[in-house]
């Protein structure tokens, strides 16, 4: 399946509706396959729907985290971490 719009057409939901439709038919679906590149956000949106995090914010992703601070104007002398 190629899904275009991830914002009209959500990975989770569908991943969902195949997987009941699966069941109708006395099937599980065994694994999931990803082939190309997906943005970050659908990405987001599947493991918050899965997960049902509640009041999630983005910048809770690690990455995310580390990327605002690598980022910011602060000098590096405050982040030895950073610092290399």
């Amino acid at each position: 399946m190629n899904l275009t719009n991830f914002r009209k057409t959500p990975v989770a939901r569908v991943q969902e509706l195949i997987r009941r439709e699966a069941i109708r038919y006395g099937v599980e679906i065994h694994h999931s396959e990803l082939v190309g590149l997906i943005p970050e956000d659908a990405l987001v949106e599947a493991a918050v729907w899965y997960l049902q995090l509640d009041q999630f914010d983005i910048e809770q992703i690690l990455e995310k985290r580390l990327h605002t601070i690598q980022t910011t104007d602060l000098p590096r002398k405050s982040h030895p971490t950073l610092s290399s």
